[in-house]
């Protein structure tokens, strides 16, 4: 039997920077993969999953869609995973965020992102 991807928006390898909120704890960190249904992300503290979360990512111009010099998007998600990664002096906790909460126009902004991450990755390829 073929395999099926099950993600219903491509994702991409990025580093983005953004901050996570617990409440009143902020996180600052970075995505290790992003798309339009979530990010990947590296905590310093444990998060246990089916937690709300705010999200702030700060992306990256876009020129080739005439976006502004920088964007933040701001939205609300979910922790599904948790992982501690091994051998850190100060415990890191790979965290795979759902957007729960995000605004038409900022999916766009950030489909527009992954879509010209994606097209950048085949131009430097070829």
């Amino acid at each position: 039997m073929p395999f099926s991807e099950r993600r219903r928006y491509p994702r991409v390898a990025e580093t983005i920077q953004c901050q996570v909120s617990v409440g009143p704890e902020r996180m600052e960190t970075v995505t290790q993969n992003l798309s339009c249904g979530g990010a990947l992300c590296s905590l310093s503290q444990m998060v246990p999953p089916m937690t709300k979360l705010e999200v702030v990512l700060n992306l990256p111009a876009s020129p080739g869609f005439g976006g502004s010099p920088r964007q933040s998007v701001h939205c609300v998600g979910v922790v599904v995973r948790q992982d501690q990664l091994p051998l850190e002096q100060h415990p890191k906790y790979l965290t795979a965020i759902y957007f729960s909460d995000l605004r038409p126009e900022d999916r766009r902004r950030i489909g527009e992102f992954v879509l010209q991450s994606m097209l950048a990755h085949d131009r430097r390829r070829s």
